[in-house]
C-alpha cells in the first residue's frame, strides 16, 4: 500500500506544479468561459493603435449672435493734430452756472392785435394811482408812444408793479390815452 500512496503523491504535485503551466500549453482556453456576456457574444481581438474615437456631434454648439444695441462701444476720443494746444487735450472742469443780466424778450414781453382789441405788455403804478400799460417798445410810430393807461382799477386788484399782463378791451373815442379793460390776465410775476 505504500507504493501506490507514494505514486498518488507524485501524481498530486505534478499536478500542483503543472497548472500554472497549463495556460501555456493550452492558449486557446479563455479565463471567463462560463461569462454570460462572452458565452453570447465572442470578443473582438483589437489593437489600439487602429481604434477611432466616437464622433458623437458634428461641431460645438455656437453662442447666439446678440442683437446691435447689445454691443458696447468704447467712447471715441478725438484726435488731435500737431497744432493743437495743450488745453484741448485738457478735460473740461464742471460748469459754473451763469445768470443773464439782461434779457430781451421784446417778442414774449410785448404785443397787441392789429385792431388793438388785446395788448400784452408791463403794468407800471404812477405817483397819482393811476395804471399805464407799456405794449410796445418806445417809439414814435406807436399809439401813444407804446403807453396807455389802464381803467377801471378794480380789474387791476392783486397786479404788482413790473408785472407782464395780458388785456383785452378797446380805446374809448372820447380818450385815445385810456384803454377801457374788460379782460386781465397776469403773465408773469416781476421780481
Amino acid at each position: 500500500m505504500k507504493a501506490i500512496s507514494s505514486r498518488l503523491f507524485l501524481l498530486a504535485g505534478c499536478v500542483a506544479l503543472g497548472t500554472p503551466a497549463c495556460s501555456m500549453l493550452w492558449p486557446e482556453r479563455t479565463p471567463y468561459r462560463d461569462d454570460p456576456l462572452l458565452v453570447a457574444h465572442k470578443p473582438v481581438v483589437g489593437r489600439p493603435d487602429d481604434a477611432k474615437p466616437q464622433q458623437l456631434a458634428y461641431a460645438e454648439p455656437s453662442l447666439p449672435s446678440l442683437p446691435t444695441f447689445a454691443y458696447v462701444y468704447p467712447p471715441q476720443q478725438p484726435k488731435l493734430s500737431n497744432d493743437d494746444s495743450a488745453l484741448a487735450q485738457q478735460k473740461p472742469r464742471s460748469s459754473v452756472p451763469g445768470r443773464l443780466v439782461s434779457r430781451q424778450k421784446t417778442a414774449e414781453t410785448f404785443g397787441h392785435a392789429p385792431d388793438y382789441s388785446w395788448l400784452r405788455g408791463r403794468v407800471y403804478k404812477g405817483a397819482d394811482g393811476k395804471w399805464e400799460l407799456q405794449f410796445t417798445e418806445p417809439s414814435p410810430q406807436a399809439v401813444g408812444s407804446g403807453r396807455v393807461f389802464l381803467e377801471p382799477r378794480n380789474l387791476l386788484d392783486g397786479v404788482r408793479d413790473a408785472d407782464a399782463v395780458y388785456v383785452e378791451g378797446r380805446f374809448p373815442a372820447d380818450r385815445p390815452s385810456t384803454y377801457q379793460v374788460e379782460r386781465l390776465s397776469r403773465v408773469a410775476t416781476s421780481r
